[in-house]
């Protein structure tokens, strides 16, 4: 235990990350992590979409194994009074996804206190106000025809019609900045080719009602916004919500990556679960330089894997030490295992 005068001398603000390790251990979060990506596997068979699956880095990326992709919508552009539209976060791939496939699901999580990240309160619906403004201006343009209709800003319900209002004016500042800039305006010419219909977030999470929805019949794009953890209540204290939020206070250099690859030892790894974490990061480094060792020349596209990159925009965010395998060499190595052990 930490004596008076320790305390006395810490800042605000480590006291307070200081708070956060003792109230939520590694376990605590890494279970809860576990529960909630269980939920979110079922949920999303239930979903019946065959949608891709997406990330919103980083604290998405810690709920499935499995993704087919990543983006990244900060809640800071979303908080109120500083909305913003911001081009190193233009997400195109996102948009170019939902709409060879008909849609899109995007995971995220926030922590207690409220049922939806401020990424998928006012981020994503600001995103989508910008997108499908200025690909029903092009379109128009081109002479496809008027799709004003496709303008009209929708936000969740609970968000006030005067803050609705201020963000709606907001929109054609955001549609030049990306008119301005020639490349993307090319990227969204090539969007626009390929929209039919305009996008739109719909919001779930576990405390959510859950209807059938036939995806074919909608008449948008469905931008499938789960939040991937319930709500908290005073006496869940088993429980984190969104535990995977702000790794750097709690993971001790554990990524997602590598708990998914090792997560039932470090489950069931007790009390030694930071021994236990420390091991696995050990082993991931030494396999990383085992594979650099005798290689005169970088491998690229082995560099690439180390990266989470955000569609063309030549933006990443580094992943793991050890570099991101692909899922499907995963899957493989998964099914190849599994043939050992009932050979």
């Amino acid at each position: 235990p930490m004596e008076d005068e320790d305390l006395a001398s810490l800042s605000v603000y480590k006291f307070q990350k200081l708070v956060k390790k003792d109230e939520g251990s590694v376990h605590r979060r890494l279970r809860s992590i576990k529960d909630d990506a269980d939920w979110l596997a079922s949920f999303v068979r239930r979903l019946d979409c065959n949608f891709p699956l997406f990330a919103n880095l980083r604290c998405g990326a810690w709920y499935s194994p499995s993704f087919d992709g990543t983006c990244y919508f900060k809640s800071t552009d979303g908080h109120y009074g500083s909305w913003e539209f911001n081009l190193s976060r233009i997400n195109l791939h996102v948009a170019e996804k939902c709409t060879e496939n008909g849609g899109i699901v995007l995971v995220d999580s926030t922590r207690k206190g409220k049922p939806y990240p401020d990424s998928f309160n006012r981020t994503i619906p600001i995103w989508i106000g910008v997108i499908n403004s200025i690909v029903a201006d092009r379109k128009k343009a081109q002479g496809e025809g008027d799709f004003s209709d496709w303008k009209e800003l929708s936000v969740p319900s609970w968000i006030d019609p005067s803050e609705r209002n201020q963000i709606e004016k907001r929109i054609p500042q955001f549609v030049e900045k990306i008119m301005s800039n020639a490349v993307l305006l090319s990227n969204i010419d090539d969007l626009s080719r390929k929209m039919k219909k305009p996008l739109k977030a719909l919001l779930f999470n576990p405390n959510s009602k859950f209807w059938e929805i036939d995806w074919s019949s909608l008449e948008f794009y469905p931008v499938i916004c789960v939040s991937a953890s319930r709500i908290q209540t005073d006496d869940d204290t088993d429980y984190i919500q969104g535990a995977g939020d702000d790794e750097e206070s709690w993971a001790m250099g554990l990524t997602y990556q590598m708990f998914w690859d090792n997560w039932e030892d470090i489950l069931d790894s007790g009390s030694n679960i930071e021994t236990f974490i420390q091991q696995v990061k050990e082993n991931h480094e030494m396999k990383f330089k085992e594979s650099l060792q005798g290689e005169s020349d970088v491998d690229v596209e082995e560099l690439k894997k180390c990266f989470d990159f955000f569609g063309n925009s030549g933006i990443a965010i580094g992943n793991s030490p050890q570099g991101k395998e692909g899922k499907e060499k995963r899957k493989g190595e998964r099914k190849g295992e599994k043939k050992k052990e009932s050979a």
